[in-house]
């Protein structure tokens, strides 16, 4: 019974000295101090306060701008091969490429077959050929604008000098902020929003 009992004392003493060291950074400097672990606790908004924003990312407009970016690829390197494509519009479904000869059809077909492959034929007749992205390409693309736009905003937080930001995606296209401790909200937000292709 006394041993027993002597056991429970030293573990609730050893877990009170325990708890005490490793709260004990909070409220003092660590430094030069080898017996103390030099992290200290992560306040949040809802202690230290800050800012939580929510941003959208337009990835239609970058599906758009890609869409239209590999149409002229298209053109370019269908030139390289002796097929002249005379018009190229593009919208978010698909690429439409309008040849200068209609008997080019079938070898533009092909150049495209085997160098797009993200890329499936829709339509190839009369000298205009129809494309559309595929939808992994498409989900990828809107992925990789989201990690890219985090990456950027996490380089402007950076620039603000906040300690402990929280930058996460939020669903395929938004963004979650918070800065804790940020005392100039209007200025973070300034700086987040600074005019610049994400």
């Amino acid at each position: 019974m006394g041993n027993t009992l002597n056991l429970r004392i030293f573990t609730i003493l050893f877990v009170f000295a325990f708890c005490v060291i490793v709260l004990i950074p909070n409220f003092i400097n660590p430094e030069g101090k080898w017996w103390l672990p030099d992290t200290r606790l992560k306040y949040g908004l809802d202690i230290k306060g800050g800012l939580h924003l929510v941003m959208g990312v337009d990835t239609e407009a970058v599906l758009l701008e890609s869409q239209n970016r590999t149409g002229h690829s298209m053109q370019d390197f269908l030139k390289t091969k002796n097929v002249a494509v005379e018009k190229v519009a593009a919208d978010r479904e698909r690429i439409t490429l309008t040849l200068a000869k209609k008997e080019d059809t079938a070898s533009a077909r092909t150049v495209i077959e085997e160098n797009y492959a993200n890329y499936q034929i829709d339509n190839a007749a009369d000298g205009t050929i129809t494309v559309r992205p595929l939808e992994n390409y498409i989900e990828d693309m809107k992925r990789g604008t989201v990690e890219n736009s985090i990456e950027t905003l996490r380089n402007r937080i950076d620039e603000f000098g906040v300690a402990e930001p929280s930058i996460t995606a939020q669903g395929t296209d938004r963004i979650l902020i918070q800065l804790p401790g940020v005392e100039d909200p209007t200025r973070a937000k300034e700086l987040i929003n600074r005019t610049a292709r994400l």
